[in-house]
């Protein structure tokens, strides 16, 4: 066979191979080129099997109000947005929540069930009778409309929704001397040797649940005439919660046997760590050994805004006045909670040198929204 024969074969067949690798080639740029692939379904969302309202507990005064909210509870432990009805036992609820008290002591159940009947959940109103009003002149500096929350006389550590520690340096003891409601007192013992001391605390836990914004109190309290002032001059009387936070703190100053005089603390608010609001229009001396009234009112800031009151007087003397606080952001609760008694010594740094007490004689709270 002649190699030229050979050659036009093998030439023919290299162009059928090309001829065919061409045409798959063009075939294949025909097929669209990133066509989008659709995305996978979401998973349907998890069912809800429990129904959670919030508060889960709280005490009202007769025909007072509160807000509720609810939410779901998936069998994973997630919390998720929940349609539901609100129903009440007693008293009223609106759709939204919102439920006032019956006018008349007793149990209410509040509930919520998911949209379709089920499941539910339920919150517990205790309603108790409305203190009455304070006699005229019991509390000279009360703002006007305000209405009574708390009194307490320390009969004994825990009484009147009045909560405490169960160890500590918090008793109840006699004192015929007491201005307000003798004999019984309170009393907190700072031992000799002790350093930096937090001898216990009572508090009243049930304000939150009211939404108030204005705050009125009253106290007497006598230091021991041998009180020793905290190296820091941080003795402290106790708080007042916002927002989940101890962020109002009374205190007396005084290094040592120095002369002792009152100022308000701010701790946890927006931009500051702490300050201290000294009196800006007089000054009255705590002398040890003597009792002292100290009354406060407390109005809460609106939205971001500095312009929250501080207001307090002891024996009387209005001594502070500040209307250019901000006690909490707009994304913070912005009602008065949780009252106490917790009379911390110090500030860091300093030891006593002999045991010392502080005693309180009767508690007085009111407020409004």
């Amino acid at each position: 066979m002649p190699f030229t024969f050979k050659l036009s074969q093998r030439l023919a067949r290299m162009r059928s191979a090309a001829l065919l690798l061409s045409t798959a080639t063009l075939a294949a740029c025909e097929q669209p080129v990133g066509s989008p692939v659709a995305p996978p379904l979401p998973p349907p969302p998890s069912p809800v099997v429990k129904v959670v309202v919030s508060p889960d507990t709280v005490t009202l005064a007769a025909s007072q109000t509160k807000q509720f909210a609810a939410y779901g509870r998936t069998a994973a432990g997630d919390s998720v947005p929940v349609t539901v009805t609100w129903s009440a036992s007693a008293g009223s609820v609106t759709q939204s929540g919102f439920f006032t008290a019956a006018p008349d002591t007793g149990h209410s159940q509040v509930a919520a069930t998911q949209t379709g009947g089920s499941p539910s959940g339920n919150a517990t109103v205790t309603v108790v009778a409305p203190l009455p009003p304070s006699p005229a002149g019991a509390y000279p500096n009360e703002p006007a409309g305000f209405l009574p929350i708390t009194e307490r006389s320390f009969l004994a550590t825990v009484e009147n929704g009045w909560t405490a520690t169960t160890a500590g340096g918090l008793s109840i003891v006699s004192d015929a001397t007491a201005p307000k409601s003798p004999s019984a007192v309170g009393q907190m013992i700072y031992p000799a040797g002790a350093s930096d001391l937090d001898p216990g605390w009572t508090e009243y836990a049930s304000l939150a649940g009211l939404g108030y914004t204005r705050l009125y109190m009253s106290f007497w309290v006598k230091l021991s005439a041998n009180w020793q002032g905290h190296k820091t001059s941080v003795n402290k009387i106790g708080y007042v919660w916002v927002h989940d936070k101890p962020v109002v703190f009374p205190l007396v100053q005084g290094v040592g046997s120095a002369p002792l005089h009152t100022a308000v603390g701010l701790q946890d608010i927006p931009n500051l760590v702490a300050v201290t609001e000294a009196p800006n229009l007089g000054t009255v001396e705590i002398v040890r050994g003597q009792w002292h009234r100290w009354e406060l009112v407390l109005v809460m800031n609106s939205g971001s805004n500095a312009d929250g009151e501080l207001h307090w007087w002891i024996d009387g003397v209005k001594v502070g006045e500040y209307k250019n606080i901000e006690y909490g952001d707009a994304t913070q609760g912005k009602v008065w909670q949780d009252p106490s008694w917790r009379p911390i010594w110090g500030g860091q740094g300093d030891t006593l040198v002999q045991t010392q007490y502080m005693w309180m004689d009767h508690y007085y709270a009111s407020g409004a929204p």
